[in-house]
């Protein structure tokens, strides 16, 4: 049953272009709420630069502002690996078994590789989307809990007769300097995103507005659910502050596909690769987050 053929994936191949793009950009969700960052080898240094107060009261003297204040900070990405294994009689099992020729032993190989990749970049792409909002240490969530900096705000576990009190708890912390701000959105997670659906079919919550897509929004500004979010999570940012940031030219390393059967004696083949990644944000001060403290 020779169903696939060991295949390595060199950054020239054109199928290992095609995989990072559906792997590390497909995602609606990524790109609604992160600025990308492409090509981090391992860190990179962004500069903020706050010109302060540049209005001074009318008269015949020249007085200096200064040149404002420079800040930087350091940003990094994490080795990831993915190791897939897939059973060829799952493929025959499921849609693969209206592509696939008749019977085991007479299989395309390619049409098998091509299925591994597409079925491995989105498996790789649904996982990145809960990496990077999860509450962990490279998570953005546990990323904004460990920063003082940014705005706290103490919610109540959110019920579909609360929630719109509750956002309003958060909506109300935004800076006056953010109201105006073009990419300013909101983060829910998936379960908080159904009370405000419910709530948004109430013709007396003029406040929340959906579309027939189910998309929601807040006072006119959107709502996007991160998935991998924990409960009772509100986040307020500026799409400009959030960072997704990723090795596109590095991440074009060897992709192996490796047919256990010529090994093991199992009908099996395994994928292997490796890539870089990792989600942050640059000045914690202008994030607000509405989670239950308690």
């Amino acid at each position: 049953m020779a169903f696939v053929d060991n295949t390595t994936y060199t950054a020239e191949n054109k199928e290992v272009g095609t995989f990072w793009q559906k792997a590390l950009l497909s995602s609606e969700v990524l790109d609604k709420v992160f600025t990308l960052y492409p090509n981090v080898k391992n860190s990179i240094k962004l500069n903020q630069w706050d010109l302060g107060d540049v209005i001074q009261e009318a008269d015949c003297d020249f007085n200096s502002q200064g040149m404002g204040t420079l800040s930087e900070k350091t940003f990094s990405v994490d080795d990831k690996k993915v190791n897939l294994e897939y059973c060829i009689k799952t493929f025959e099992a499921n849609y693969l078994a209206e592509t696939l020729k008749a019977g085991s032993n007479n299989t395309s190989s390619e049409v098998v590789n091509k299925f591994l990749l597409d079925s491995s970049a989105k498996k790789v792409a649904d996982s990145i989307v809960k990496y990077a909002f999860a509450d962990n240490a490279t998570g953005l969530v546990g990323k904004l809990k460990a920063d003082a900096g940014v705005v706290d705000v103490t919610i109540e576990q959110l019920t579909q007769l609360n929630a719109i009190d509750e956002i309003a708890k958060v909506y109300l912390e935004i800076p006056e300097a953010l109201e105006e701000a073009e990419d300013l959105i909101f983060l829910i997670d998936s379960a908080s995103a159904k009370f405000f659906r419910l709530n948004a079919m109430d013709t007396t919550v003029p406040q929340l507005t959906i579309n027939e897509g189910l998309e929601l929004s807040y006072l006119g500004y959107p709502m996007i659910v991160g998935t991998g979010m924990p409960s009772n999570t509100i986040i307020i940012a500026k799409k400009s502050n959030l960072f997704y940031l990723t090795d596109l030219v590095s991440d074009a390393e060897d992709m192996e596909v490796i047919n256990m059967r010529n090994t093991t004696g199992q009908p099996v083949v395994r994928f292997v690769t490796d890539f870089k990644l990792g989600f942050d944000f640059m000045i914690p001060e202008e994030i607000i987050m509405g989670w239950v403290t308690a």
